[in-house]
């Protein structure tokens, strides 16, 4: 997860995050799911991370695009 390193926050899709990524991930406070990525959430838990899931939506992009910057900016 290089491109990780520095995040604050990661969003994924289909990326899945595991607990030994997470716990390289030091700046981390928050990960966001819009797909079917699966996501450690124990190790989360652990460490404080929040962790959200984008409701499924047959929304055109736009839409799911401030959707996204909501939910971010919201925590």
């Amino acid at each position: 997860m290089p491109r990780l390193f520095w995040a604050t926050t990661a969003i994924t899709h289909a990326c899945p995050i595991d607990a030994d990524s997470i716990h390289q991930l030091h700046k981390l406070t928050r990960v966001i799911v819009t797909g079917p990525a699966i996501v450690n959430v124990k190790a989360c838990e652990v460490r404080g991370i929040e962790v959200r899931h984008l409701p499924v939506s047959d929304a055109p992009g736009p839409a799911l695009i401030s959707l996204l910057e909501a939910l971010v900016s919201a925590a």
